[in-house]
């Protein structure tokens, strides 16, 4: 690790500092950098500032390209990345990658790093995405989060070379992600499930919705969703909060889904929930997934992206397809059915393979090969 130890700046390009899954992965490479001594800078074009007090305290330098035009934001992009002379540029998700790709050409003399994280299938038959990820040709190396969704970038532009398409799975901090050695389940006679994930139809939130409804009386008594997300108007295009609330008052649920805005300290809803629970129609990795995990608990989860390779079905949690209403039903009649001490093994084999894979021990390294190959 001694040649690591330098005065390299690196530059983080990403679309904003909202509470995102990419902007705490990007908060967690910050602090791995700062802390060997490196200059960090974040570049970013939407002003969302959940993170942006934590990262200034740390150290690290924030700067703002406000621009509506996307041509213009391009000129303004390759203008401040050339200027700023980094060693490496470390791009999260699709637009900031293109940005940094765009301001590579015609040469350039740092490491590109840029990003994949959505296994969103529509990938592959879009002309615009994959026209947009021809351009990772001019980065040295891109790096996503799940083995899915390399496969499908990789389909989409064949001629991406696999030495340059790298899988580095996301960093938990694992001792603010741990579990609560006092916790006991069913604390209030019911099981609790949080969901940390934010409010768009793609995490599904209507099927599950769905499949409480079919729950019988009984059973729909021993449960609690807790659904932690950021509220802010217009953060998202779709309306799906207030149809939930429209279809949770139409099946009488009201005493079992409860709508919570983003916090700070997720890992202390995490810590108190019986299950941690993810639905969405697809995934990158999900933090929630591995964040349940380091803290010890069982998984309800869809069966896409990388899940199933993280959880086994019965074992460390319950799988199901998300499409399927009675798929999503009877994973919850196996959840709610499993006892306490069940569902205290599944939590204990989810931490040990949280410490395997998801320590900032073993993901932060990668990424210093990387910059540094």
């Amino acid at each position: 690790m001694n040649r690591f130890l330098s005065n390299k700046t690196i530059l983080f390009l990403i679309e904003d500092l909202g509470s995102g899954g990419a902007q705490r992965q990007m908060v967690y490479l910050c602090e791995g950098f700062i802390n060997i001594g490196y200059k960090v800078t974040i570049l970013a074009y939407y002003k969302r500032e959940f993170y942006s007090e934590y990262l200034t305290n740390l150290g690290v330098t924030i700067d703002y390209i406000i621009e509506k035009k996307p041509i213009i934001r391009i000129i303004k992009f390759r203008k401040q990345i050339r200027s700023f002379h980094p060693d490496a540029v470390i791009a999260f998700l699709r637009t900031p990658s293109i940005l940094a790709e765009i301001a590579s050409l015609p040469f350039k003399k740092w490491q590109l790093i840029v990003g994949e994280r959505s296994s969103n299938p529509a990938m592959l038959n879009s002309f615009k995405s994959k026209f947009m990820r021809f351009f990772h040709l001019f980065a040295d190396y891109v790096v996503a989060n799940s083995y899915s969704n390399i496969e499908m970038v990789r389909k989409v532009n064949r001629y991406l070379p696999e030495d340059k398409s790298k899988v580095i799975y996301n960093i938990i901090d694992t001792d603010r992600f741990s579990p609560d050695p006092i916790f006991k389940y069913r604390k209030q006679g019911k099981l609790r499930i949080v969901v940390p994930a934010s409010y768009r139809r793609l995490k599904n939130i209507l099927g599950l919705i769905n499949a409480v409804s079919l729950l019988s009386i009984e059973e729909q008594s021993k449960i609690e969703i807790h659904w932690y997300g950021d509220k802010t108007p217009g953060m998202h295009k779709d309306d799906i909060l207030n149809e939930a609330i429209l279809l949770i008052n139409k099946f009488k649920l009201v005493k079992i889904f409860y709508f919570h805005e983003v916090t700070y300290l997720i890992e202390k809803e995490i810590q108190n929930a019986d299950a941690i629970g993810l639905f969405s129609f697809f995934e990158g990795l999900p933090n929630s997934v591995c964040e349940g995990m380091a803290c010890g608990k069982p998984i309800i989860a869809s069966n896409v992206s990388d899940v199933p390779l993280l959880i086994e079905d019965n074992i460390t949690g319950f799988l199901f397809n998300p499409k399927s209403i009675d798929e999503i039903r009877d994973a919850l009649k196996r959840l709610l059915n499993s006892n306490d001490e069940t569902l205290t093994n599944m939590g204990r084999l989810n931490r040990q393979k949280a410490l395997t894979l998801f320590s900032a021990e073993k993901v932060f390294p990668q990424y210093l090969e990387l910059i540094n190959s």
